[in-house]
């Protein structure tokens, strides 16, 4: 299936949105890495994201601070991405929909279905981010790991690792990356 850009205009800011498939509308809300709109040059549609054009039409807005959306400066919570995702269904004259989160977005995904049930079919998270555990820090993601922030590798390893000093933790996001691989976080 062919997927369309698109530039969508949000609360006076440009949003990225690729669209593709037909019937059943399902927002998809992209993760941190490795996912359609955190790739340099939006990476394309993955296999699993085009085996979801044929199950209806996908909307998958990047974002702000991803690929070519602003308005990364409006966000200082969680709760402002659910807002921003409730004003993309607005704009795309959508009422109810499918929603698939995974990663950031599974985080971002929960958080609007705490406030618009009303507006799903269905619910999908796919290991989402932002689950409190007493005495476990819960960082700023869109500060650290957004590509267009300035957060740096350390700050990543910080919030994505338990030990952020670890041989792991320091091979999956080395204090220098190439400017490819920097691109992903």
């Amino acid at each position: 299936m062919s997927l369309q850009s698109e530039t969508l205009i949000i609360r006076n800011e440009k949003i990225q949105l690729l669209r593709g498939g037909s019937g059943t509308p399902i927002l998809y809300l992209h993760g941190i890495v490795a996912d359609v709109h955190s790739l340099p040059n939006n990476g394309g549609f993955t296999t699993f994201h085009d085996a979801l054009t044929a199950a209806g039409t996908v909307y998958a807005p990047a974002l702000p601070g991803y690929a070519d959306s602003e308005g990364f400066d409006d966000l200082e919570t969680i709760e402002d991405a659910a807002f921003f995702c409730r004003d993309v269904l607005d704009t795309l004259g959508l009422d109810k929909v499918h929603l698939i989160g995974a990663s950031l977005g599974g985080w971002v995904a929960a958080e609007f279905a705490t406030r618009y049930a009303h507006r799903l079919q269905k619910l999908v998270l796919i290991n989402p981010l932002g689950i409190s555990v007493p005495q476990a820090r819960i960082g700023n993601f869109f500060y650290a790991v957004t590509p267009k922030a300035e957060g740096g590798q350390q700050e990543v390893r910080d919030l994505l690792f338990h030990d952020q000093h670890s041989e792991l933790a320091k091979d999956a996001i080395p204090d220098q990356m190439s400017p490819e691989v920097a691109l992903l976080f």
